[in-house]
């Protein structure tokens, strides 16, 4: 037990100065990257999070806000009667219901390349754009890699 608590510590702490100390120390000096004498790299690494509520409507606000930045090519939409119905309903005054779903990665993704962090992107959003519902966020960490 004594072990396991000192091995959960040590992995506690490792975590405190990998996405914490060194990052922010790294990024106060203006530096991404460092060689190390061992041949080897430390570099800042950029992770991004999005985990959007699945409620319907928190659902139906992420869709809306897709569909506002020409993102609805996302929108996953479901409905009980085939998709080249649904103009038919709509002619002829049908109410229906319609079941907005995306996908996590491809949110992801697209919230990347609109606050231009994607290679050759342009940003057209700021993080607080964001809906709160989406749950999404940036962490850097560092990662030792051998050259």
């Amino acid at each position: 037990l004594e072990t396991q608590a000192a091995a959960d510590q040590a992995a506690k702490e490792y975590k405190h100065y990998a996405e914490v100390i060194i990052p922010m120390q790294m990024k106060s000096i203006g530096l991404d990257s460092i060689k190390l004498a061992s041949g080897g790299t430390l570099s800042v690494v950029h992770n991004v999070y999005c985990q959007p509520n699945k409620n319907e409507k928190d659902k139906k606000i992420i869709a809306d806000w897709l569909t506002s930045l020409n993102g609805e090519h996302l929108i996953k939409k479901e409905a009980t009667v085939g998709q080249d119905s649904l103009g038919a309903l709509d002619a002829n005054g049908i109410p229906y219901a319609v079941a907005t779903n995306v996908n996590t990665n491809s949110l992801k993704a697209f919230i990347k390349n609109a606050l231009g962090l994607s290679k050759g992107s342009t940003k057209q959003i700021d993080i607080e754009d964001i809906p709160a519902c989406i749950h999404f966020s940036m962490v850097d960490t560092v990662e030792v890699t051998d050259d």
